[in-house]
């Protein structure tokens, strides 16, 4: 992952990079090529040449609108909203990320994204979500894809397969438009679905020891946990006693 990402940036070529909380020993050797300014919730007492931080929310960037042109986040987007670092709990955190990504992300500007793929749309509380590729789409419309590289295993592959499950997917996107109304207006729907209409298929893990959340619509992402015994269960997710 962040090999890939490295290489596009130095083909880029930008004047400064923005990186969204991804890791600082790979930002660190990128910092020393291109001046890199990371964002994190928790940033690092590091002091490194051309290498800067602030410290923000990413569901609340301070950034104005359409300002970065060439922006990362590697690995980071699964886990906001879940508490795993720090951040307030959030069942629409990766969402509300995204959106802001998108707000503030330059017209013509590129964005390098890896998050975890699989067959549905799960939540493994309080690790991270995992996405299917048509969600992961829907959530950066109308950016544009330029490129998606899949990795299963130690294989990087150029396409998504559901049925391998798990793995984790690389996308460049890039902004070619600003957001119209209609845009926004689907934005909104996507982050505040109709829960009545969701169907969603609870499994209990006894080998990860975690809760799994499988959505067969994959229009949103819940990070939900309540205190059941450990038997398949539908309507809630099932916790480990």
């Amino acid at each position: 992952q962040d090999a890939w990402c490295a290489k596009k940036i130095f083909q880029q070529k930008p004047d400064r990079h923005y990186d969204l909380a991804s890791s600082v020993p790979a930002m660190g050797i990128i910092s020393q090529f291109v001046p890199v300014t990371m964002i994190d919730i928790r940033p690092p007492d590091i002091s490194l040449p051309n290498l800067s931080f602030i410290k923000s929310d990413m569901r609340i960037l301070p950034f104005a609108d359409h300002s970065i042109p060439s922006l990362s986040s590697i690995c980071v987007l699964e886990h906001i909203g879940l508490g795993r670092y720090g951040d307030a709990l959030d069942p629409f955190g990766s969402e509300k990320a995204t959106r802001e990504i998108k707000r503030v992300l330059a017209p013509g500007g590129n964005l390098y994204i890896s998050v975890p793929v699989d067959s549905h749309n799960k939540v493994y509380f309080n690790a991270h979500r995992a996405f299917t590729r048509d969600y992961v789409l829907k959530l950066f419309a109308p950016l544009a894809l330029i490129e998606e590289r899949y990795i299963y295993g130690n294989r990087m592959e150029d396409a998504y397969t559901a049925k391998k499950g798990f793995g984790t997917g690389l996308y460049h996107f890039k902004k070619t438009l600003v957001a119209k109304t209609e845009n926004a207006q689907h934005e909104e729907s996507v982050l505040a679905p109709d829960f009545s209409s969701i169907n969603r298929e609870c499994r209990y893990s006894r080998n990860a020891r975690r809760a799994l959340v499988v959505y067969t619509d994959c229009r949103c992402t819940i990070a939900r946990a309540a205190n059941v015994s450990p038997r398949t269960h539908r309507g809630d997710a099932v916790v480990d006693d």
